[in-house]
């Protein structure tokens, strides 16, 4: 079913902070003061005042125990929660995949350009395509295997590529619900290339998007597969668009 950008950011920072105190040796309070701070740095990065907050709980939105389920390896997927995490939901149309070769260090190493059809939550795209940031694809600066071939010496590098499974899988001429985060402060990004990304993102248009494995819901015949459910496109995008209404008042 894929892990969603929200839980594996939540989970890898919590588990951090854990392994920094002592799994053996945190009190329960101190474990929850944790837990309440995580959250509440989720919600400022979402700009989701207390004020906010208290309006997403009229129509059902209940992030921080959305946030606490993540956290706690419990998949509840719903549109509304993920939308409001989201810094962009769109519908697209995947054009192609591109490779970006790239150092292993490096986060991109190919991008999905995705035609923008209706956007739901977050800015307006100028143009008429978005481009998706991937983990996977071209790395330029492996070193060649111990039995390399002949001819190719020792200090040479080659080039692989490889499939990081937090991708989402992408078909040309699919149409999607994309739920994009910007690469810019994102914590999930942040923790697992803290020593390159400051000097990654130089490379790439401001802002930059990126999808997870669990931010990428096909639609077919007007449905939208979402975590195995079968949502007509009209109540989906309705649910998202009543997030979005709360989230752009002043």
């Amino acid at each position: 079913m894929g892990e969603k950008n929200l839980c594996l950011s939540f989970t890898i920072m919590l588990a951090l902070a854990e392994i920094s105190f002592g799994q053996s040796k945190i009190q329960p309070l101190r474990l929850q003061a944790l837990h309440d701070s995580t959250t509440n740095a989720f919600l400022r990065r979402a700009k989701i005042t207390s004020q906010k907050d208290q309006k997403l709980k009229e129509i059902g939105v209940n992030l921080r125990d959305y946030l606490s389920k993540n956290a706690h390896g419990i998949t509840a997927p719903d549109e509304k929660d993920q939308a409001a995490m989201s810094d962009l939901v769109f519908v697209g149309k995947v054009l192609d995949v591109v490779d970006m070769p790239a150092p292993s260090v490096f986060p991109f190493h190919s991008k999905v350009n995705v035609q923008v059809l209706e956007v739901l939550k977050g800015p307006e795209q100028q143009e008429g395509t978005i481009q998706l940031l991937r983990q996977s694809g071209t790395i330029r600066d492996v070193p060649p295997p111990k039995r390399r071939p002949p001819g190719v010496p020792a200090n040479a590098k080659v080039t692989i590529s490889r499939t990081v499974t937090t991708d989402p899988t992408y078909k040309v001429g699919e149409t999607s619900v994309f739920f994009a985060d910007s690469i810019e402060g994102d914590p999930y990004l942040a923790t697992v290339y803290k020593s390159v990304l400051s000097t990654a993102v130089e490379r790439y248009p401001k802002p930059s998007y990126f999808v997870m494995s669990g931010g990428k819901f096909e639609i077919i015949d007007s449905l939208v597969v979402y975590f195995g459910h079968a949502i007509p496109l009209g109540q989906f995008t309705s649910d998202i668009r009543q997030v979005t209404a709360i989230l752009d008042r002043p």
